[in-house]
């Protein structure tokens, strides 16, 4: 298979992108890629594989994959200069990337950030409706308004998590058990 020998980061990642779904495909634990990311923070490079599972991705996957993909990277040697390879989760608050996760992610908490101002806001937080025919976001705001935003308009856009249904946090001391409500312990 032939991956990528080098290129713009795009091309690295949609490689990279390649590759790994090769790897995902044959495993029958459900397993999927989500996305693949290359970016350069200060000095160093990273490569970020992003996986996800309807029942959520594990440490175990992680290690696994990561495991499985770097030794096909190691053999194809796709990237031309030394880099830092990640596998992870798409996390709780999870970016929205494609058409679909708008239908996907129906019904769950979301932020959306906009490119201009809609009805004097630049971002709106609140339960998401799916992607209309029409190709817009629809998104019942905190305040209980239905708002319809275009997809084109949409910066950025994550689920969020309702911190008031979350469970209390639990404290904990400098010896990393449950404490008196005061972090770092006493005197700290």
């Amino acid at each position: 298979m032939r991956v990528v020998t080098a290129g713009s980061r795009r091309e690295i990642e949609a490689g990279v992108e390649t590759l790994a779904a090769g790897l995902l495909s044959r495993r029958s634990d459900g397993l999927t890629l989500d996305r693949v990311e290359f970016e350069r923070e200060g000095q160093e490079w990273f490569l970020r594989v992003f996986l996800d599972h309807a029942a959520g991705v594990t440490l175990d996957h992680c290690r696994e994959v990561a495991r499985e993909l770097g030794e096909a990277l190691d053999r194809l040697d796709p990237i031309s200069h030394t880099y830092n390879l990640e596998v992870s989760s798409p996390g709780l608050e999870r970016p929205l990337l494609r058409d679909s996760d708008y239908d996907r992610f129906r019904g769950r908490l979301a932020t959306l950030r906009l490119y201009r101002t809609i009805g004097g806001r630049k971002a709106f937080t609140g339960c998401l409706g799916g992607l209309t025919p029409s190709g817009e976001v629809l998104i019942v705001a905190e305040t209980g308004e239905e708002v319809k935003i275009p997809r084109a308009e949409i910066a950025k856009a994550h689920l969020a998590i309702d911190w008031s249904k979350v469970g209390g946090a639990m404290d904990v001391n400098s010896a990393g058990k449950e404490g008196s409500g005061r972090y770092g312990g006493e005197g700290q």
